[in-house]
């Protein structure tokens, strides 16, 4: 009779579920410890009779959404391919814009480099021109002749405003070597810093990551692979056996 019990399939078993559940419960409040085989037997008709009730629930869960699946699994295959096929030529496209912008950042901060340093220049004459001013007033003003105090003064002048001019071209530069591709219906295009994490070594990440089940279930999951590739389990993986029903 307890095989039979759960198999009668309710229209639905969320409700059998439910009354499963607690006639289970009150089993276990009743018999804190399982002490005799009067005991394990009453309570080896309540394990099938939940064991039943869980493989019924699945079936009729499995029932209702397979159709579901099928038609999801159908419109998914239909825009699968169309979608990985302008996913390549997309990606081509960004990856040949990215070249570009890298390209171009780069010869832009070569721009930058050399207006840099033609305002590095630029200052040193200006400070040049400054000394020669100031000399030539410091002698002009002990008396000595053939001194043009206006010359020197107007070159150093026009030394200075040349450095200014050299500067504000340097900063402008530098200002324009962050590339941004404008245009479209997004926001401008232009490279930015992404964090990408790689594990050189994965060992001392792990001793610092441990215990941690979801790397411990990745482990076992990628031994049992390696078990049927090679027939055994790699190097590390230890097997115990656990008698139980």
């Amino acid at each position: 009779m307890s095989e039979q019990l759960g198999h009668n399939q309710p229209p639905n078993m969320i409700g059998t579920t439910v009354e499963t559940t607690a006639a289970v419960s009150a089993f276990l409040c009743e018999n804190p410890v399982v002490e005799t085989e009067e005991q394990a037997r009453e309570a080896k008709v309540f394990l099938d009779r939940g064991r039943l009730c869980v493989a019924d629930l699945e079936t009729e869960r499995s029932g209702l959404t397979k159709p579901l699946n099928e038609r999801l699994n159908q419109i998914n295959s239909r825009y699968r391919g169309p979608k990985e096929l302008l996913q390549k030529v997309v990606d081509e496209l960004r990856n040949r814009l990215d070249r570009y912008i890298k390209a171009e950042e780069t010869r832009r901060n070569e721009i930058a480099r050399q207006a840099k340093e033609a305002a590095e220049r630029a200052e040193l004459s200006a400070r040049e021109a400054e000394r020669a001013e100031h000399d030539a007033m410091e002698r002009a003003a002990v008396g000595e002749l053939g001194i043009d105090v206006a010359e020197r003064a107007a070159s150093a002048d026009a030394a200075f405003t040349e450095y200014q001019k050299a500067e504000k071209q340097a900063a402008l530069a530098e200002r324009e070597t962050h590339v941004k591709i404008g245009g479209g219906f997004r926001r401008a295009l232009g490279l930015r810093d992404r964090e990408v994490l790689t594990v050189p070594d994965p060992f001392k990440a792990i001793d610092h990551l441990w215990p941690n089940a979801d790397i411990e279930a990745a482990i076992v999951k990628a031994a049992r692979a390696y078990k049927k590739k090679h027939g055994k389990y790699p190097e590390g993986i230890w097997i115990i056996r656990k008698r139980g029903i």
